[in-house]
């Protein structure tokens, strides 16, 4: 359970994980009471605050492991998942360009991308990149959407990730959660 949360929160990893699985990520059951969070999430590590939807629960990493922020289950079946990350930039991407293309070719290598529309906008004061994709994968029917919306700390050393894995279908209704955390989400000083 720890182990799926830590996973589920690493910029690369749930990115990697969650469209390997096609719609099983993460795993459930999801989380634990110590790490849950139903109202304000402040990250000092990486210096951002956000408020988990009304209704939902996030989960933060257990306090033995690195905390990047948080995961959230909207749905158990098709699963439908909300992410928020803080990371460092350890493939020192210059830009959102290129973290754009390498998270369209982790997508490319787990699924049949079938569109990819792509905008710039605003995460809190933040210049953003947001990529919404549809894909399809073999180990199980249906269209998959992943809608990410990625931004670079003003140093360039730390990528921040608002997004949401779901399915075609609930798509709509979910990105309302998105855009929740979205506009929630603003920078605070990192500690």
């Amino acid at each position: 359970m720890r182990k799926s949360l830590a996973i589920a929160i690493g910029l690369v990893g749930a990115t990697t994980r969650a469209i390997s699985s096609c719609g099983d990520f993460p795993t459930l059951p999801f989380g634990s009471p110590e790490t849950a969070i139903a109202a304000e999430y402040q990250n000092a590590n990486y210096g951002y605050v956000v408020r988990v939807p009304k209704g939902l629960i996030g989960y933060r990493a257990s306090p033995s492991t690195p905390d990047h922020g948080l995961g959230i289950v909207i749905r158990s079946e098709p699963r439908a998942y909300l992410y928020v990350d803080g990371s460092y930039n350890a493939a020192e991407q210059p830009n959102l360009q290129s973290l754009g293309a390498r998270h369209a070719k982790w997508l490319k290598s787990a699924g049949h991308v079938l569109s990819v529309q792509q905008s710039m906008m605003r995460l809190g004061s933040l210049r953003a990149l947001r990529r919404v994709s549809r894909y399809t994968c073999s180990e199980r029917g249906g269209v998959f959407v992943q809608d990410e919306v990625i931004a670079l700390s003003a140093d360039r050393e730390i990528v921040y990730t608002v997004a949401l894995l779901t399915t075609d279908r609930h798509y709509v209704a979910d990105r309302r959660r998105l855009e929740q955390l979205i506009r929630s989400w603003h920078s605070s000083p990192i500690e």
